[in-house]
């Protein structure tokens, strides 16, 4: 049974994460298939501030990465490189 693009994108975040660490924070990882063998990932961060009157919760983009893929779905090269920071 073939692999799906789900699955293939899944595996991608996966490595990114493990490539990484979990940043503190953390709210999602996105990956978008940009090429044949190609994706973009985000990593999302949440920041949480709150007043007497309200609560807020804004999100940013705190890295991304463009990786390339090899025929097993692992990552053979990523921009930036792939550094452990958490």
């Amino acid at each position: 049974m073939p692999i799906t693009e789900d699955q293939i994108a899944s595996r991608v975040k996966d490595q990114v994460l493990r490539g990484l660490g979990k940043p503190p924070q953390l709210y999602n990882v996105t990956a978008c298939k940009v090429g044949e063998r190609s994706f973009r990932v985000n990593i999302w961060t949440a920041k949480q501030s709150a007043t007497e009157y309200n609560f807020h919760t804004s999100l940013q983009v705190q890295h991304s990465f463009f990786v390339k893929i090899d025929n097993d779905g692992n990552i053979a090269e990523s921009m930036p490189e792939l550094k452990s920071l958490y």
